[in-house]
């Protein structure tokens, strides 16, 4: 009865060593065919994303000039305007442009988007809280004056150029 028993084993414990080793090898390989198809997969999604992710970013890029406000006096006719009105078209003009893009979030990481709309607001306020400082029936020029003075003291240091910095490096990082 012993002799079975140690025959048994002695087939056995070879063949459990053989399937162990083999089961190993097996599960090895296919875990690295697993991994290599989805290095491959997401290789390939990122080739084709990075050019609309980069759309994006130019998008945004383009979004922030546009509402600087030196940008801005420059694009709108201010002739024969209140200050109340230049200061109503101009936060309008902020707004549009920024729901224009609003779908551009989904291709930037979540701390530039909340950069871009707190840049957004920073300049609706910028331009509201100068604007109360004068009257309102009295004519854009002077609201104009203002906002050039305010431009040149900050010296380039608007958020838009801020946010437009943290744009390119993010979008550098595409490439």
């Amino acid at each position: 009865m012993v002799e079975t028993i140690l025959d048994i084993l002695k087939y056995t414990i070879p063949s459990l060593i053989v399937f162990a080793t083999a089961y190993y090898a097996v599960n090895s390989f296919l875990k690295n065919q697993l991994q290599t198809q989805e290095l491959k997969l997401k290789e390939n999604t990122r080739h084709q994303t990075a050019p609309i992710r980069l759309q994006a970013y130019e998008r945004l890029a383009l979004l922030m000039e546009r509402i600087d406000l030196f940008t801005l006096l420059q694009r709108l006719r201010t002739q024969n305007m209140t200050v109340a009105e230049l200061q109503l078209l101009m936060t309008n003009q902020i707004r549009m442009e920024f729901e224009h893009n609003l779908s551009q979030q989904i291709y930037v990481s979540n701390e530039l988007w909340n950069m871009i709309r707190s840049t957004k607001e920073e300049m609706i306020m910028t331009i509201n809280r100068l604007g109360m400082q004068l009257p309102p029936h009295a004519p854009a020029k002077e609201f104009n004056r203002m906002l050039l003075e305010y431009l040149n003291e900050l010296d380039g240091l608007l958020p838009t150029h801020r946010t437009l910095e943290a744009l390119k490096k993010e979008a550098k990082m595409i490439l």
